[in-house]
C-alpha cells in the first residue's frame, strides 16, 4: 500500500552531554497521551550517580525521536526502561566514568559480557536489552555525541535469542473460523443491546474484528483518527483506512471492502467499513466531552470504574490485552491442540 512520507517533521530538541541552559531542562520526557498509560519517561533517577553526561545525551536523543514521530511512545519507553536502563546499570556497576565520546569497542564488549553475567536473565531478555540500548547509542554516534561506530557493536552477541522467542503463528483455518464466529456473536449482541458486558469490552471486540481484516499493529489501531475512512480512488465498493505509521513518519493506507448488507438498514454489517462506521456513529456523542488529546480517537468510551468514573477516555494497550483475554475466556476459545487460544493483533 502507498505510504505518504512527511519530510517536514519538526525536530527541536538539542542532544548534548550536559543539562540544557535554555528550553526544556528536565530529565523527564513528556510523550503525551498514547496507547500506553505512561505519559512521561523519567530519567531523573539516574542523575547524580556519576553518569550525568550519558543521562543528558539520552534525554536529548529520546526527545528528538519523540518529536520526529518516527518511534511510537511504547518503543521509546522500551528504549529507556529496558535498553538504556541496563546500559546505565552497567556503567554504575562497573564504575565506568568515561564520557560518551570515549565509547569504544572494549566498553561495548564489556557491556555484552555484563549482560550475559546477569543472574536469572534469559537470552531473549539479554538480546532485547542489547538491541534497544544499541539503537540509542548508534543514534548518538550518528550525531557525533558517542564514540565508536556501528561496527563497534558485535553483530550477534546473543546467538539463539531470536529463536528463543516463541513466534505467533498465523491462526489456522479452524482457529480463525472459531474466532470469527465468536466475534460475530458479540458484535450482533453489542448492537442489539444484549451484550451483557461493558462498552469497552465491546469496543475491543470490534478492534479484534478489524484487525482480522487489516493486520494493523496495536499502536496504529488504537490511534486511528475519526477521519480514517477515505474514498478509494479506483474501487467504488471499497474505502481506504488511513492509519499513522511511526517508522517513516507517514500514513499507511489499507483497502476495506463494503458489504452488500450495508444496503439493508436492519442488518449488522460485518465488513470493515461497516463495523468502523457503526463505532464512529456510536462514539460521536462522546467527542464533545473527550479531553483534547482524545477528541480525534475512534475508540472512545466512558470510564467504567475507579478514579474519574464517567469521564471520556480511549482504549489503551493494557485494556486491549486484558479484554482480549476476557473475549477468549467468554467464548472458551481453543487452539487446534485444545489449549486456550493465544490471540493478539499480530495473528
Amino acid at each position: 500500500m502507498r505510504v505518504r512520507k512527511n519530510f517536514d517533521a519538526p525536530v527541536r530538541s538539542v542532544v548534548a552531554t550536559s543539562k540544557p541552559r535554555t528550553g526544556e531542562q528536565s530529565a523527564n520526557i513528556d510523550i503525551g497521551p498514547n496507547a500506553t498509560r505512561t505519559t512521561k519517561i523519567n530519567l531523573e533517577k539516574w542523575l547524580g550517580k556519576g553518569i550525568d553526561p550519558w543521562v543528558w545525551a539520552t534525554v536529548g536523543q529520546l526527545r528528538v525521536l519523540h518529536e520526529s514521530g518516527t518511534r511510537s511512545p511504547a518503543t521509546l519507553i522500551l528504549y529507556s526502561e529496558n535498553g538504556m536502563r541496563s546500559f546505565f546499570r552497567f556503567l554504575i556497576d562497573r564504575n565506568i566514568t568515561i564520557q560518551p565520546d570515549e565509547l569504544n569497542d572494549k566498553v561495548i564488549a564489556d557491556y555484552v559480557g555484563w549482560l550475559k553475567a546477569q543472574p536469572g536473565t534469559k537470552t531473549i531478555n539479554q538480546g532485547s536489552k542489547y538491541a534497544q540500548a544499541k539503537t540509542v547509542l548508534v543514534e548518538l554516534q550518528g550525531r557525533g555525541i558517542a564514540g565508536g561506530t556501528r561496527q563497534s557493536f558485535p553483530r550477534n552477541p546473543f546467538p539463539g535469542s531470536q529463536s528463543t522467542i516463541v513466534g505467533e503463528k498465523s491462526l489456522s483455518v479452524g482457529e480463525r473460523t472459531r474466532v470469527a464466529d465468536a466475534l460475530r456473536k458479540d458484535i450482533v449482541a453489542f448492537h442489539k443491546g444484549t451484550f451483557g458486558v461493558s462498552e469497552s469490552h465491546g469496543l475491543v471486540v470490534h478492534i479484534l474484528a478489524l484487525a482480522l481484516r487489516t493486520g494493523l499493529n496495536p499502536s496504529s489501531m488504537l490511534e486511528l483518527g475519526r477521519d480514517c475512512l477515505k474514498p478509494h480512488p479506483l474501487m467504488p465498493n471499497m474505502m481506504l483506512l488511513q492509519a499513522f505509521k511511526r517508522r517513516g513518519n507517514g500514513t499507511h493506507l489499507k483497502g476495506l471492502r463494503f458489504s452488500e448488507s450495508r444496503a439493508n438498514p436492519t442488518s449488522i454489517p460485518m465488513d470493515g467499513v461497516g463495523l468502523l462506521s457503526l463505532i464512529l456513529k456510536r462514539t460521536e456523542k462522546l467527542v464533545v466531552d473527550a479531553p483534547a488529546h482524545y477528541k480525534d480517537r475512534v475508540w472512545l468510551h466512558q470510564k467504567e470504574g475507579g478514579l474519574g468514573i464517567g469521564e471520556v477516555t480511549a482504549i489503551k494497550s493494557d485494556a486491549l490485552i486484558l479484554k482480549t483475554q476476557a473475549f477468549i475466556q467468554r467464548h472458551d476459545l481453543r487452539a487446534d491442540d485444545g489449549t486456550p487460544l493465544r490471540l493478539n493483533l499480530s495473528r
